[in-house]
């Protein structure tokens, strides 16, 4: 399973692939964050829907 890790400042996101040593980005929101993860993980990861989740899970709440 694809897994990402999340670090946050009072400004920004940065968020990380643990299956993908080469990949991170930064966003200015978990929300944005999460979506760029969902991409990574779609190109990369197709059988994994971890970032997916997480992106439905906020647009839920």
């Amino acid at each position: 399973m694809t897994t990402f890790v999340i670090d946050s400042t009072k400004h920004t996101v940065v968020i990380r692939c643990k299956s993908c040593t080469w990949w991170s980005a930064m966003r200015f929101s978990r929300a944005e964050a999460w979506q760029v993860a969902n991409d990574h993980e779609r190109l990369h990861h197709p059988e994994h829907r971890h970032a997916q989740k997480m992106v439905s899970q906020q647009r839920q709440s």
